[in-house]
């Protein structure tokens, strides 16, 4: 609200709208643009949008003091939106999308849902009002579509800031949950703000939400992807296949986070906004497979689902969040480094690495392997301690989990304010592609098998050596920018210099070790590093770096 109180209201309706279609919906540029229709003619209908069997009518109304949405401004808006859809369509630019809604409102599994984006509050009884007069125009109007007021409001947009932080766009828009004679348990707590409800429902009920497979759409939140087809996932597929009337008792069961939930006025289910697998991600993936393998059959199968609305206003509350989804992964071990993977720093990190052409892999799944142009989370973090401090040994340790554990060493390594900052040629980013890439590369090196011998305990010292001599001549020598230098680690000629550094660093890394010393116990101190150091040569690093530089200029001009 800060931010777009500067603009004129008009802009700042429009931006408002720009900013929650991309949460939604991940539209950006002329996939936005082609949507909003604001205007004085527009029907009621400021931005619209179709997926799956779902119209999206947009209402946004941008206001940069504290006030609650009036009965007055629904009863208007929602008006004209009726107007548009059963007389006279004034809004030229919607007209596509008008006359396909008007052709679906005899189709009982289409739903039609009006958003009501707002900076202002919306008190709860202006939702039973709009969702009453929106009740009346498919009655009076003799539709079947399925319609649904869904305010955004003040409160509602908070959670949305959270959400675009961590990482957790785009939505999953509305799901229900059906569930048979018992009505949910639901629980209430003021002093935290938590409500929670506890149902029954069949499995097959949940593996119809991913009705295009777009299962990962719904686990965001989960900490992890998918590990693969380990004991766990085997057995849940068998007792889903072989004894479903045996697999409730068999499973610890589903956890969702929501943006809300309610019941749905008729009874018989719950409708849940925006909803997030936080424990049962790894059934859900392998179920489906299993499922949509087998022609999508039904099943007697049934699972136990806590559905969670945590207040996500607060740092706090995210935590508390983190915190549950910790206690209630128990089939599978959940490492540190899991609960860090949606930490708005980690975000940032993956949208500035994708900018420059590579990949990052914030959680641990079985597809997301390290490769030269894919950079993983935790082998990062290792690599770049181990280079800040000049301290290879920690390496040879491999003492992984405990740079996201301990606070103070998640910071050294991923520093909010330098990730944050404006993308330039020194940013910290560029030394995480630097420190990743010479690695990949000493990695592919092939070298003689005395030297191979000790490669798992001198490598540390080879890669922790040659960054920093590469840092030392990137300050004095590269006089490009950042996208220039992103080239220069993907070129020829440089992949050749650091491995032709890198096979005289392994071959001292074996002949440093002193005779007396047992090699993996040698590595594992301080002293090595500073006896590789001073063996190392400084001047045929950078004759090696210089040649490969002025092959490069070359190449650019």
């Amino acid at each position: 609200m800060r931010q777009l109180s500067v603009l004129t209201n008009t802009d700042a309706t429009k931006e408002l709208v720009r900013y929650y279609a991309n949460a939604r919906f991940r539209l950006k540029g002329n996939d936005f643009e082609s949507g909003f229709c604001d205007g004085t003619k527009d029907g009621g209908i400021d931005f619209f949008y179709i997926e799956d069997d779902t119209y999206y009518i947009f209402q946004s109304k941008f206001s940069a003091t504290k006030s609650n949405t009036s009965e007055a401004e629904v009863k208007l808006e929602l008006g004209k939106i009726e107007k548009t859809l059963t007389k006279t369509n004034t809004n030229t630019r919607a007209a596509s999308f008008v006359n396909g809604l008007k052709l679906a409102t005899d189709n009982d599994s289409v739903t039609l849902e009006v958003v009501w984006l707002t900076t202002k509050g919306v008190p709860e009884a202006i939702c039973v009002f709009a969702q009453n007069e929106l009740a009346r125009i498919r009655r009076e109007s003799g539709w079947k579509i399925n319609v649904d007021f869904v305010p955004v409001d003040v409160n509602s947009l908070r959670a949305v800031v959270h959400d675009v932080k961590h990482g957790n766009v785009p939505y999953t828009g509305k799901r229900t949950v059906p569930f048979e004679d018992d009505a949910p348990i639901q629980f209430c707590d003021d002093a935290t703000g938590v409500r929670c409800a506890i149902v029954t429902m069949r499995v097959v009920d949940l593996l119809r939400w991913f009705n295009q497979g777009d299962v990962e759409r719904f686990l965001q939140k989960n900490v992890r992807g998918f590990m693969g087809e380990n004991d766990v996932n085997r057995g849940i597929v068998k007792s889903f296949k072989e004894n479903p009337e045996w697999f409730w008792y068999k499973h610890n069961g589903i956890i969702v986070f929501v943006d809300n939930y309610s019941v749905s006025a008729a009874g018989g289910e719950l409708i849940l906004r925006n909803p997030q697998i936080v424990n049962g991600g790894q059934t859900a993936r392998s179920l489906y497979r299993s499922w949509d393998a087998l022609g999508r059959k039904d099943s007697a199968a049934k699972v136990l689902m806590r559905i969670y609305r945590l207040p996500y206003e607060s740092s706090e509350a995210y935590e508390k969040g983190i915190e549950i989804i910790s206690a209630l992964n128990s089939q599978t071990k959940i490492y540190a480094s899991d609960l860090r993977s949606s930490d708005p720093r980690q975000v940032r990190i993956e949208e500035l690495v994708n900018q420059l052409g590579y990949k990052y892999y914030r959680k641990r799944a079985r597809e997301n392997r390290a490769t030269l142009h894919s950079i993983t989370m935790r082998n990062l973090a290792l690599l770049y301690y181990m280079v800040k401090k000049k301290s290879p040994h920690y390496g040879a340790t491999g003492e992984i989990e405990s740079l996201f554990k301990e606070t103070a060493h998640y910071r050294d390594v991923f520093d909010e304010k330098e990730i944050n900052k404006t993308l330039t040629k020194t940013h910290v980013v560029l030394r995480y592609i630097s420190v990743w890439t010479i690695y990949q590369l000493l990695k592919r090196l092939t070298i003689p098998d005395r030297d191979e011998n000790f490669r798992p305990y001198s490598q540390f010292c080879v890669v922790v050596d040659t960054y920093c001599k590469l840092e030392d001549w990137r300050r004095r020598s590269f006089g490009h920018d950042y996208l220039e230098w992103v080239s220069f680690l993907d070129s020829e000629g440089f992949k050749e210099a650091i491995m032709s550094y890198g096979r005289i660093g392994f071959r001292l890394g074996r002949e440093i070790i002193p005779k007396s010393e047992e090699a993996r116990s040698y590595y594992r101190t301080p002293a090595a590093f500073e006896k590789y150091v001073g063996e190392v040569s400084q001047r045929k690093f950078n004759s090696l770096i210089d040649k490969a530089y002025e092959r490069f200029e070359e190449d650019l001009d």
